[in-house]
């Protein structure tokens, strides 16, 4: 109601921000935007970044809200059935996400007949055995384990899982490019191509989309609706706006559109917030404004 969402107007400091920020944007000289764009694009954080062909980023929100390598916004309902996110080659990325909205997926990355789990309570494991250190590495396959993420670095695929906004960032290599599957996509730069299913058919949605990749097909997803305007409550839209609408110097390495489409339709707002800020630090574009979260 009108009246929730000016509750929240009042209680929340980030929408202060945001209405004093609005028209940054567009006062911003194009120029600026692309120098912005160019630093970080021609001074990465990491020399993998340096020259083609360039690593790609999709994103998974509370195992359910996800942005492909090809930036297509998807949804998964949650569900106890592993869903393939991911495969190129014998390389394999599975989620399993969780019924609880307080709950992180369940992770499963095969590389080079390693098996990495990464588990709804921050556990991992390798080959099934536990890992308690801060690090394990075996072959090609390096884990680190971290207060706030724990990442999964193989040749191919990299797995960050971020414990406080339940985010996990996949990271494939440029190499892969055009030869991925799975609900992730394919990345071959083409967005209308991660609507394929595995039998090469465009689906007609996301119910179907989601069903193709489960890895056993016997499985029960439950229903997903796709992404309507209508149904967005006033006081999520505002607090997504407040979130996104503030102009900070990840812009224009990071777009913000995908995130604030996924911030409506997600279990929490401030889990896709996170996700926006850190995916801009892998980048090595820290967020100029505090997330309010």
């Amino acid at each position: 109601s009108l009246t929730q969402a000016a509750s929240y107007v009042s209680l929340s400091p980030m929408f202060s921000v945001d209405t004093s920020l609005w028209s940054f944007e567009a006062l911003l000289p194009t120029p600026v935007d692309n120098l912005i764009w160019a630093y970080y694009s021609f001074m990465p954080c990491h020399a993998r970044y340096l020259l083609p062909p360039y690593n790609r980023t999709a994103m998974v929100v509370d195992g359910t809200e996800i942005i492909t390598f090809d930036g297509a916004v998807l949804r998964a309902p949650p569900s106890s059935c592993k869903l393939l996110l991911a495969q190129y080659k014998s390389d394999s990325l599975i989620m399993q996400s969780q019924q609880a909205a307080a709950a992180s997926s369940h992770f499963i990355l095969k590389v080079s007949g390693i098996t990495v789990e990464v588990k709804p309570d921050f556990t991992v494991t390798m080959n099934g055995q536990p890992i308690s250190g801060p690090q394990q590495i075996q072959g090609e396959v390096k884990v680190y384990k971290m207060a706030e993420k724990i990442e999964v670095m193989t040749p191919t695929i990299t797995l960050r899982v971020y414990k406080m906004s339940h985010t996990a960032s996949v990271e494939v290599s440029g190499w892969t490019y055009g030869q991925l599957a799975g609900l992730l996509g394919t990345y071959d730069g083409e967005m209308g191509n991660d609507w394929m299913t595995p039998s090469g058919s465009r689906a007609s949605s996301l119910q179907e989309l989601v069903k193709s990749w489960r890895e056993d097909q016997q499985c029960q997803i439950p229903s997903v609706s796709p992404f309507s305007p209508l149904h967005v409550p006033i006081v999520r839209m505002v607090q997504c706006n407040a979130l996104f609408g503030v102009r900070t110097r990840c812009n224009p390495v990071v777009r913000q559109e995908s995130f604030r489409k996924m911030c409506f339709t997600s279990r929490n707002a401030c889990h896709v917030a996170r996700a926006y800020s850190a995916l801009c630090a892998t980048k090595g574009v820290m967020d100029v404004f505090p997330l309010g979260c």
